[in-house]
This record gives structure tokens, C-alpha cells and sequence, in this order.
């Protein structure tokens, strides 16, 4: 895949992630999502359980799965349908976007070859070489960044 269409996807899943941030800001209630809504909707835990084929105690073991973070996500999946909602599921990056992950990562590699490279130079020579060196870093991780190859995440 060559430089353009990498980074045309990076760009375009980034333009989709953003439309998830708002759901960033919405914590999940401490008793699960489940729990929640069936309480909300006035369902007990017998008639969630008929509706997923399950007994009340079943029902019981979801929830306290899901405020434990140990459920499956087939069985949220589930859970959802049965209580007529959509599960929404996607990943967001801890910090800025994609590009700014790709960005970042490629500066990290460019600084590691143009600095290994010049190891041999005397702290002074460095010294004023340094826009020099700076620009260097910059184009590398510019190339970096548009082949994003196998060892790019090494």
C-alpha cells in the first residue's frame, strides 16, 4: 500500500473514531449497563431472563459478570437485543488521534536511526549540528510515517 492510502486510512478511521469521543465522557454506571437499563425499564430479572432463554439467577450472574468487567462481549451482545438496545463498541486512542499515534511513533524511530547514526560525533560537532540533525529527524519520520512498515510498532 503506498504512502497516500495509508495515511487516507488513518485519516478516515480517525474522522469515524471521533464521532464515538462524546461517549468518553459518559461513564459506565457502576452497577453495568444491564443492571441499569432492565432496572430503568421496570424489567425484573425473571422477565430479562425469559427473554434470553435464562433463569432470574442467570440473569443475576450477567450482571454481576458485567460490573466485573469479566463479561463476554457475545453476551452483552445478547443482553442488548433482549432488552431491545444496540451495543455500541469501538476502541478510541488513550490520547489525540491515530494520526497523532503514527506521528508520534515516527518521530520516536526517526530520533533512534538519525541519533544512532551519529553516535560517533563529538558532543560539540552534535551540538552544532543540531538544526541540522533536527531536520534530518524531521524528514525520516516524515518517510517513516507514509511506509508505516512491519517493524514500525516494534
Amino acid at each position: 500500500m503506498n504512502y497516500t492510502k495509508k495515511l487516507l486510512r488513518v485519516v478516515q478511521l480517525d474522522q469515524i473514531l471521533d464521532k464515538y469521543r462524546i461517549l468518553e465522557k459518559a461513564p459506565m454506571p457502576k452497577m453495568g449497563w444491564i443492571r441499569t437499563v432492565r432496572l430503568t425499564l421496570g424489567m425484573s430479572m425473571r422477565q430479562l431472563g425469559e427473554r434470553l432463554g435464562i433463569s432470574a439467577q442467570a440473569v443475576q450472574q450477567m450482571e454481576d459478570r458485567e460490573a466485573l468487567g469479566t463479561i463476554t462481549l457475545d453476551s452483552l451482545k445478547t443482553a442488548a437485543r433482549a432488552l431491545d438496545m444496540k451495543l455500541v463498541y469501538t476502541f478510541l486512542p488513550a490520547e489525540g488521534s491515530l494520526e497523532s499515534m503514527v506521528e508520534a511513533r515516527a518521530v520516536e524511530l526517526a530520533q533512534e536511526m538519525v541519533l544512532q547514526s551519529l553516535q560517533d560525533l563529538e558532543p560539540e560537532e552534535r551540538q552544532k549540528a543540531r538544526p541540522r540533525i533536527e531536520k534530518a529527524i524531521l524528514f525520516k519520520a516524515v518517510e517513516l510515517q507514509g511506509k508505516m512498515g512491519r517493524g514500525f510498532w516494534d
